[in-house]
């Protein structure tokens, strides 16, 4: 019963879209071109589909517009869900390698057969976590700029500051 007023309510009053939702890049790839074109720091964020932090961040942090602003102005926003059952292409795993994962994680992408899979390898060993949310702020090269960070409880202004000390110490590399 309680799935058919879910559907109900999304039919009748739809999905909240946010600008940064439609900015949003799901590719690690794709997002790391992007962010060396814009000359911008990443936002990068793994999720899952059920991840509290996933409402979290949709339907609670951007909706405060200096987050959104910041978010869509200074960073380059890449959302990659760990549990993304697309199946995976060969246009999907090309430059992968580049990337320098470890060998066992180069054998397990070998092995992986969706999206999702891929997401997880690159949260794991790129990045030594398995969490979700996870919130990581990088450069164009995958160095962190800021303390990966998940769970917020909603604080907007931890997760702003955030944002500004990651967007701080890439200005500060540029110089």
């Amino acid at each position: 019963m309680k799935y058919y007023v879910f559907m109900l309510s999304v039919l009748l009053f739809g999905c909240q879209s946010h600008s940064i939702d439609r900015q949003a890049t799901h590719n690690y790839l794709q997002g790391i071109a992007k962010a060396k074109e814009m000359n911008k720091p990443i936002f990068l964020y793994f999720t899952c589909w059920g991840c509290v932090g996933n409402n979290e961040l949709h339907e609670d942090l951007i909706t405060s517009k200096a987050i959104e602003v910041k978010l869509m102005n200074d960073f380059v926003f890449i959302e990659l869900y760990i549990d993304d059952r697309a199946v995976l292409t060969i246009k999907d795993t090309l430059g992968l390698s580049a990337l320098g994962f470890s060998p066992a994680a180069a054998q397990k992408l070998q092995k992986a057969r969706n999206i999702g899979n891929v997401n997880a390898i690159i949260q794991a060993d790129l990045f030594g976590s398995e969490n979700q949310p996870n919130y990581i702020i990088t450069d164009a090269k995958g160095n962190t700029l800021e303390e990966p960070f998940g769970y917020t409880g909603r604080d907007k202004a931890y997760f702003l500051s955030k944002l500004e000390a990651g967007r701080k110490v890439f200005e500060q590399q540029k110089h």
